[in-house]
This record gives structure tokens, C-alpha cells and sequence, in this order.
């Protein structure tokens, strides 16, 4: 006989002690309980049973007591939990086929995508703007003693030799101007420490790599239409695709946050290649030599996006969102 995990067993055990606990005050308080209506409380649809045919809310409704609402979140954890573990083992173990069963109507049994997604990404980049730097390997510019990032944009400007004059070392920035505001901020970044410097950069990435995926995203179900426009299928299956893809990339992503030695990091590097052509083969078939072909192209041009989304975020932490 299987034995199912501690979590799951306190789960249920939770589950059915609330819910004869809530038997029990059902039996105790039935006549402070509201009739059956006859219409459904939410959308009005005529109702017969203990349950809305058309919304499915309950027709009974009674006072809501905390052991109501306790039963509520137990009760959608442990559902909730079903879904979400045959979702990550599909997801982990068979690339691609949760496209493909969301495609051929097999959802119910899955949590959403885009809720998947959501959940996956808050969480990683939670990870990512509290890690510390030396459990980040994606912010490695640098040690503590000295400046990461020195920008020659906030030197001072050079004072003119004997003889010359300003008009020849090239007029000074008027106040207030772009050139001014530039060398300003340059100067004040420069003025950090290695640690602060990295610390900014941080934190500015994990602020705006949430909202640079919603651009990236599309983009990158754009590619997967262009680079597979034969086959003529609806944007959505590429979206639906990409949302799969980078769900498993940031779980991988996330497992490079544990300190890994420089071989099982490169490991890492090629499960997530491997996985990219798999899925890729599952959903949209081709030949193994196409597949490759487009991966490079894939990578290539989602890269580029990549970055200039972190240069720019890069660029208006160092020079101020007033110059970037």
C-alpha cells in the first residue's frame, strides 16, 4: 500500500475533520438556517437542488462562521493540490504535452496556464529580489571591494591646460540639459560601493522582469508563429506554448539559485536545451535537423529582446530615470 505524504495525510485529516465538524453545526443550528430558495441567489436560473445548474453556487445559504471559511480553503488546497502536482509532473516529464492536452480539450484536470504561469513567475522572481549575491549567479558583476559598474560618463570634466581655453576642451554642459543630468547621475552611481552598486542592479531587474515578460512573452509566441507559419495555427497555440516553456524555464532557472558546482550548472544549461527541442518536436513535429535550425534562430533572436529589456532597466538604475 502506498503511503501518501505527511503534508497530503494532515491535509485530509483537516479536511475531514471540518467537514464533520461543519455536519455537526449544520445539525445544531438548522433552524437559524435559510430555506432552499427557489431561484438561484447569483444569476437568478430556477433552482430545484442544493446546487445552481447554471453557476453552481449553493442554494442554502447560510451565516458565514470561520469553520465555513477554513473548510472552503482546505477544501480548495487539497483540490487545488491535485491539479497542481499532475501538472508539474506533466510538465516536468513530458514536454510539450501540456500544450497539446490543453489543445485537444484536456484542461480540467490541469491548473489554467496563465494562472500556472503566474504562480511559477511570482515565485521566482520573489527568489530573485531577496536571494543574496552570492546565491544569484544571474548578478555576478563584481566583488565588495570595490565598484561593479564605473561609468566614464560621470568623470569630471577635465580642466583646461595653460594656454587653452574652454571653447578648446569643448564648452561644459549647461545646467540642467541632458548632458548635465547624464553626468550627474553617472557621478552618483559611481560614488557606490561594489556591494551597493550590485544591490540597486538587483533589485531595479527583479522590479521590472515581471513586466518586461508580458512583452516578451507575445514576442516570443510571435517567433514560434513566424518560424512555424506553415503549419498555419492560431496565435494562442504558440501563446499557450510559450507560457508552458517559460514555466518550466524559470522552475529550472530557479534550481540554479542553489549553490551548484561549475559541471552541474553546465548540466543544467543543456536539460533546459534538451527540453526546448523536445517540446518543440512534440508540438509542432519536423525533422530533428529543422528543429535545431530553429532553436538557434529561437534563441538568437529572443536573446537580443532579453537583452535590451535588462540593458535598459541596467541603464536607468545607473544614469536616473530622469536621463534613461
Amino acid at each position: 500500500m502506498s503511503l501518501q505524504s505527511p503534508a497530503r495525510r494532515w491535509l485530509t485529516w483537516c479536511s475531514r475533520l471540518v467537514t464533520e465538524s461543519s455536519a455537526i453545526a449544520v445539525l445544531n443550528t438548522e433552524n437559524t438556517a435559510l430555506p432552499v430558495a427557489a431561484s438561484c441567489a447569483d444569476c437568478g436560473t430556477a433552482v430545484s437542488g442544493n446546487y445552481c445548474p447554471a453557476c453552481g453556487q449553493e442554494t442554502r445559504i447560510e451565516t458565514p462562521t470561520v469553520r465555513h471559511f477554513l473548510h472552503e480553503f482546505i477544501d480548495q488546497y487539497i483540490a487545488l493540490e491535485g491539479k497542481l502536482g499532475r501538472t508539474l509532473r506533466t510538465l516536468l516529464l513530458r514536454p510539450g504535452q501540456l500544450t497539446l492536452d490543453y489543445v485537444e480539450g484536456r484542461r480540467q484536470r490541469y491548473v489554467r496556464p496563465l494562472k500556472f504561469y503566474l504562480t511559477i513567475s511570482v515565485i521566482f522572481f520573489g527568489l530573485l529580489g531577496v536571494l543574496p549575491d552570492a546565491n544569484n549567479p544571474f548578478l555576478d558583476i563584481g566583488s565588495d571591494n570595490k565598484p561593479a559598474i564605473v561609468i566614464e560618463a560621470g568623470k569630471p570634466a577635465a580642466q583646461p591646460a595653460t594656454g587653452s581655453t574652454p571653447s578648446e576642451k569643448g564648452p561644459l554642459p549647461e545646467p540642467g540639459s541632458f548632458e548635465d543630468k547624464l553626468e550627474k547621475s553617472a557621478a552618483e552611481f559611481n560614488k557606490l560601493s561594489g556591494a551597493d552598486q550590485r544591490r540597486t542592479v538587483r533589485q531595479k531587474l527583479a522590479d521590472d522582469a515581471p513586466y518586461a515578460m508580458f512583452f516578451l512573452l507575445p514576442y516570443f509566441a510571435l517567433l514560434l508563429k513566424w518560424f512555424y507559419r506553415k503549419q498555419k495555427l492560431r496565435y494562442g497555440v504558440h501563446l499557450l506554448f510559450s507560457l508552458h516553456l517559460h514555466s518550466f524555464a524559470f522552475i529550472a532557472l530557479a534550481v540554479g539559485f542553489i549553490p551548484l558546482p561549475a559541471l552541474l550548472r553546465r548540466g543544467l544549461e543543456i536539460v533546459i536545451a534538451v527540453y526546448v527541442f523536445m517540446a518543440l518536436r512534440r508540438v509542432y513535429g519536423g525533422t530533428a535537423k529543422r528543429t535545431i535550425w530553429r532553436m538557434f534562430w529561437l534563441w538568437l533572436f529572443y536573446l537580443i529582446a532579453v537583452g535590451t529589456s535588462a540593458l535598459s532597466g541596467v541603464l536607468t538604475t545607473m544614469l536616473g530615470s530622469d536621463v534613461a
